[in-house]
């Protein structure tokens, strides 16, 4: 596995705020940077760029105030909000290069309170919500320890070869358990519902951790809306520091398996020779 990934180097400012934010009670009329109302603090005007500014959730609505996307991107675990155009708001976690802050041009009125104003043409008005906390993979659970978060290789490989368990209410510890009862030492979550399993991950894994990266864990598990369960090509990868080698093929004598192959799953059952697929 790879500390770094190439891929998904293209540069990003991270979402964080320099200084104190300076108290106030609305967001009305011409606003600098750094203006805290409440938990939301104005950062700054933002030229438009392609492929966005914010690349989170987005929706358009002709009665938009800041507040009203504020809250829609919490909700949807983003700490940064942006408006634009009076009726556009955006959610992102980060401010994507080579879009910078301190811009002019935010000044067109918010539709659902023309006291604000909602950015401009290509101008994103951005805030970030100070006191946000949004899910994450647990760092620790038990003997298990948190790796990583890494795309799927390419050419039909899989980072983990065995899919477990696919559960709606899926959870860390549920697959960390169902990896541990199926002896296996390495455990991984994806899709926010797919618990896969393997003896070592797939070699030369591609780090996504990089928040600029196009794959990346962003998934809520089913079953815990704190706790990140990968996400589309992408899987959260943890170990059993505990583990020991085990011999794999008495230790599954009682376990079905499910492996994914080639986009289908196949039931693999106990036999002499490795199993018999049905």
């Amino acid at each position: 596995m790879r500390a770094t990934n190439s891929i998904c180097t293209f540069g990003i400012i991270i979402a964080t705020v320099v200084g104190l934010g300076v108290a106030a009670t609305s967001f009305n009329g011409a606003i600098a940077p750094g203006l805290q109302v409440g938990n939301l603090q104005y950062l700054g005007c933002a030229n438009e760029i392609p492929g966005r500014v914010l690349t989170g959730l987005s929706y358009s609505d002709d009665k938009m105030t800041i507040e009203s996307c504020q809250a829609y991107c919490n909700k949807n675990n983003f700490p940064l909000s942006g408006v634009e155009y009076g009726r556009e708001c955006y959610c992102g976690k980060w401010i994507t290069k080579p879009a910078t802050l301190n811009q002019q041009g935010c000044d067109m009125p918010c539709g659902g309170n023309g006291k604000q104003m909602c950015g401009g043409s290509s101008r994103m008005s951005i805030f970030n919500s100070t006191t946000f906390v949004g899910p994450s993979a647990p760092k620790t659970s038990g003997s298990w320890q948190y790796q990583s978060c890494f795309m799927e290789p390419s050419m039909g490989a899989r980072a983990l070869d065995t899919l477990v368990k696919a559960d709606d209410q899926m959870t860390v510890d549920i697959c960390l358990k169902a990896c541990r009862d199926a002896a296996y030492p390495y455990a991984g979550l994806e899709y926010g519902r797919e618990c896969w399993c393997g003896t070592q991950p797939w070699p030369d894994l591609e780090d996504a951790s990089d928040p600029s990266c196009a794959m990346q864990c962003d998934m809520t598990c089913g079953g815990n809306g704190m706790q990140i369960c990968g996400g589309r090509g992408a899987i959260n990868i943890y170990k059993d520091t505990a583990s020991k080698k085990r011999d794999l093929e008495g230790s599954l004598s009682d376990v079905d398996i499910l492996r994914a192959r080639k986009g289908r799953f196949v039931r693999v059952l106990p036999g002499p020779h490795g199993g018999r697929h049905v």
